[in-house]
């Protein structure tokens, strides 16, 4: 059996699937749900998520639902890396952003989500960084076109 796409999804792409139920971040959490890819975070972005849905007015309604909709996430939680990995990012990557993108990085997963993708396309970054929707057009060109 293939292994699934490994996914790494930021934390304004799982609040936005939260709070949405048509856009391309909610298809790409109903995806994971359904175990067509495997969501990898880290505790920096469960926390951020935490945060966001206990203090922002624009996520607090999520509350209810919340907990439900991560059990069925299922993500992978991979722990923080140490200072000395993050600091090696944040020669490439804003300091606030490298912690995030090493715990990807050594998750080793194949996609990173983000919303923020200028923040992280750089020549140096070696993970293909996505917005959901180019993740879902690419991912839709390979379905139909093969790999």
């Amino acid at each position: 059996m293939a292994e699934k796409t490994k996914i790494f999804l930021d934390t304004n792409v799982i609040l936005t699937g939260l709070k949405s139920k048509r856009g391309n971040s909610a298809q790409i959490l109903k995806l994971c749900e359904k175990g067509k890819y495997k969501a990898i975070i880290s505790d920096q972005v469960l926390e951020e998520i935490v945060r966001n849905v206990a203090e922002n007015k624009y996520f607090s309604a999520l509350l209810p639902n919340y907990k439900k909709r991560m059990r069925k996430l299922n993500p992978i939680v991979i722990k923080d890396p140490a200072f000395t990995t993050v600091e090696k990012w944040s020669k490439v990557i804003d300091i606030y952003d490298a912690s995030i993108f090493a715990a990807a990085h050594l998750a080793k997963v194949d996609y990173f989500i983000t919303w923020n993708v200028r923040h992280f396309r750089k020549p140096q970054v070696p993970i293909p960084v996505y917005n959901p929707y180019e993740f879902l057009f690419e991912q839709a060109i390979k379905e139909q076109f093969g790999k």
